[in-house]
């Protein structure tokens, strides 16, 4: 949201979810609204430990073919909601890519870190897709692959920073206690695709929405 002041324009053409079990779902795309101030005053009174549930929890570890998935299923999306069809070239999306991406394309005066792109065109549009130094052998900054998310929790290193994230999204967005004690499954996720302009450039994203107010924001 803070980068939206920078866009020319900006609406929403539709959204999917990636199910509990990894499939594709467009067809029902309830997303995540945070409740009312009143049920979340509630919540703090709740003693709530971040870590039950962690041990039964489905967390993402090999994020490399999880990428993958996203890009599989955005690229589904744009074919089953035929939004860029009978278009005149002109009106085409210039660029696709996660919103993610596109944001650090925008911080980089601020990163600490190098970036590398791998660009692919088809007919008049371009493809970008950030490559993780761990997936190639170059790089000013590799890192030690022993240090990256592993296949088995049990055996490597697994950030809980995103199961913490995942587990304060369901606390604030479910109503049942049982719900909310439950384990978490990180694969669950809504992702809306939009399109922008920015720099009279036109662009098609992808962003993972953790959450909706009741206004739709």
């Amino acid at each position: 949201p803070r980068l939206r002041s920078g866009f020319e324009s900006h609406h929403k053409l539709g959204s999917f979810r990636i199910e509990d079990n990894h499939s594709y779902n467009d067809v029902n795309c309830e997303q995540n609204v945070v409740k009312s101030d009143e049920d979340l005053k509630t919540i703090e009174k709740m003693a709530v430990n971040l870590m039950d549930g962690f041990a039964e929890s489905s967390v993402i570890t090999d994020y490399k073919s999880y990428k993958s998935l996203k890009w599989k299923y955005f690229l589904k999306w744009i074919r089953r909601s035929r939004c860029l069809e009978d278009r005149p070239s002109e009106a085409l999306p210039q660029f696709v890519s996660f919103g993610g991406l596109f944001a650090s394309l925008l911080m980089t005066p601020n990163l600490c870190e190098d970036w590398t792109l791998l660009v692919s065109k088809f007919k008049e549009t371009i493809f970008m897709n950030k490559i993780r130094f761990s997936d190639h052998s170059k790089g000013r900054h590799s890192r030690d692959q022993s240090l990256e998310p592993s296949l088995t929790r049990e055996t490597a290193f697994v950030d809980k920073n995103p199961y913490f994230a995942a587990k304060v999204t369901q606390i604030v967005t479910k109503s049942d206690e049982q719900v909310i004690n439950r384990s978490v499954n990180e694969f669950e996720k809504c992702f809306n695709c939009f399109e922008t302009q920015i720099g009279g450039h036109r662009l098609l994203l992808m962003s993972e929405m953790d959450a909706i107010d009741e206004e739709d924001n």
